[in-house]
């Protein structure tokens, strides 16, 4: 069924660049609750772009914006600024996986943390990406272990600045963002820099620092520039090496609530552009600024109580995705199903669902009009929310729904509870005896025998598929039918997974523009769900859908491959040997 989600009042045609508030301002929230379930968080793509657009003012290149990982990973979002051309900053393995198979080249890729995998670091900078060197030890084993001819990417130092990188207005949760502090744990040093690279044969080529999360004063920024240039002309004269790249970091704050102040991506690249030196190419890690307002939840009043006097509106979900408000309190504004904005002051509490006292989403409002089942907005929800999220009271990941080019479609569903970590990674054995050695119940042939399946002992060799049609729908997305035939009134797990698994292999040689298969694929990991039997006689239609090809360090390559049969949903990686 399709859903008009836009509101029955008369509403202005929404401009992405003014922000969450003009572009959630046209959408029906119980419709989409309706359709997509709650809570889902709901991408506006062009809200991305808006903000893209504002910071290519400041660098010049979709390259010059190294987007933080950590920040949101989401899917729908790393592939969408993928495909603009962006890079990735990432802290771990993982985040460089995800980044890959998003379809970031490892050139466009920057490996930054306190904690670095140094094989990781040796294999990114043969590969050609990016490591932020964090301190005064990795740098000299760098220097040891790594030869300048097998660098092909780049090396930047982080500094960690002395002075000049302060807010304007005082945070309650300032200490817990200020990544630029004098004795915290991030950077080299300023005043260290110099004399360090004396005795470094590698080629240092960038400066990199972070004045902290949600920083509300231009003047910081403006600082930080100003250092970084004089820190790059000292180098100049004293050192052999040569500063040509300057990441800037991230950290530009937005309005989460009424009253707060923070300058724009247009200020800020206002402010910096006439300071930037030819020579040097500039880089940017937006999070916050970039992804924050192209975000919103959506939920849904699950009860409302009343309490001496008090009312509790109590929705579903709380600190498992917004465990930033509930510990830090940094809340957000939330909207009614009528696009009221609920206030920050009255008798009244918004809770979520979690047994857990601090579970409180806005601790002070007015819910008058507020009944249970009515549907909630909550706004600028587009970073370190999901990014943080947990399965405290057995709750999962919540799905995402694309706004884009005027039309809502499904990008993730919820979490899967049979796919949770604690149920795949349980071993169902750890509390039992250990297994003797020629132990007591030691079955016979006829035995054996007695409990096989009929079908797999005498049957299932004999099923046999013929794929009959394959389609292009677009680069990375394939239809198919199938015709099977077995001996069961049912299709088998292993016969519909080798079903599968032959038109994906066709899938993943067609994305690579092969004509004949010359090279080898297989699956390392895979798994198959499906609530009805898959019955044979009939043509059977099934659709695959694939990753960017994504490069490993082992000459081999990378695919997920997400593939239905029937209605049943098929997942895999895919190695591909070239």
């Amino acid at each position: 069924m399709t859903v008009d989600r836009t509101r029955t009042d008369e509403v202005a045609a929404p401009n992405p660049r003014n922000g969450m508030e003009d572009w959630s301002a046209c959408l029906d929230f119980r419709a989409l609750a309706d359709e997509f379930g709650t809570p889902t968080y709901l991408f506006n793509v062009e809200r991305l772009r808006a903000n893209v657009a504002s910071y290519l003012r400041l660098v010049g290149v979709p390259a010059g914006i190294v987007y933080p990982v950590k920040a949101n990973p989401s899917f729908a979002v790393l592939r969408r600024l993928a495909d603009i051309g962006c890079g990735m900053d990432c802290a771990s393995r993982d985040e460089i996986d995800a980044s890959l198979l998003a379809g970031v080249p490892y050139g466009r890729l920057s490996y930054n943390t306190p904690a670095p995998d140094f094989g990781l670091v040796r294999n990114l900078l043969r590969a050609g990406a990016a490591v932020v060197v964090d301190s005064e030890d990795l740098l000299i084993r760098m220097n040891a272990k790594i030869l300048a001819a097998a660098c092909r990417g780049a090396i930047l130092l982080r500094v960690n600045m002395d002075a000049g990188l302060a807010y304007s207005q005082h945070f309650q949760w300032e200490d817990m963002v200020s990544h630029g502090t004098k004795t915290g744990k991030f950077g080299i040093p300023a005043e260290r820099i110099v004399e360090l690279l004396a005795g470094v044969s590698l080629p240092v080529v960038g400066l990199h620092v972070h004045v902290g999360t949600m920083m509300d004063y231009l003047a910081a920024f403006e600082n930080m520039l100003e250092l970084l240039h004089r820190l790059a002309d000292e180098i100049h004269l004293r050192s052999a090496h040569r500063v040509t790249r300057l990441n800037l970091g991230g950290g530009l704050g937005i309005q989460f609530v009424p009253g707060q102040s923070f300058p724009d991506i247009n200020a800020l690249a206002d402010r910096l552009k006439p300071r930037q030196r030819d020579g040097i190419r500039y880089f940017v890690e937006p999070g916050q600024s970039l992804v924050g307002d192209a975000i919103g939840l959506v939920t849904r009043v699950v009860s409302l109580k009343r309490m001496r006097g008090k009312r509790w509106a109590i929705i579903d979900v709380g600190s498992d995705q917004l465990i930033k408000i509930t510990t830090v309190s940094w809340y957000h504004q939330i909207l009614d199903q009528r696009h009221k904005p609920l206030p920050f002051e009255g008798p009244d509490s918004v809770g979520g669902p979690l047994c857990f006292a601090g579970d409180t989403i806005l601790p002070s409002t007015n819910l008058e009009g507020v009944q249970e089942g009515d549907v909630l907005f909550l706004q600028h929800a587009g970073a370190y929310l999901e990014a943080v999220a947990n399965r405290f009271n057995g709750r999962r990941s919540v799905g995402t729904a694309v706004l884009e080019q005027g039309k809502i479609h499904r990008a993730t569903t919820s979490e899967d509870p049979f796919f949770s970590p604690p149920l795949q990674t349980y071993d169902w054995t750890e509390s039992e005896p250990n297994a003797v050695p020629g132990a007591l119940n030691d079955f016979g042939v006829e035995e054996i025998n007695a409990l096989r399946s009929r079908y797999f002992r005498d049957h299932a060799k004999n099923d046999h598929h013929e794929i009959t049609r394959f389609c292009r729908m677009n680069d990375r997305s394939f239809t198919f039918e199938v015709e099977p035939r077995c001996s069961v009134d049912f299709i088998s797990v292993p016969f519909a997974m080798r079903i599968t698994a032959d038109a994906v292999i066709i899938a993943v040689l067609a994305a690579m523009g092969k004509q004949v298969k010359d090279v080898d694929v297989w699956g390392s990991k895979g798994t198959f769900s499906y609530r009805e039997p898959i019955r044979p006689g009939k043509r059977v239609a099934g659709t695959i859908s694939l990753s960017p090809l994504a490069e490993a360090f082992n000459a081999k390559h990378r695919v997920i491959v997400t593939a239905t049969l029937d209605g049943a949903r098929f997942s895999m990686t895919s190695e591909v040997v070239v």
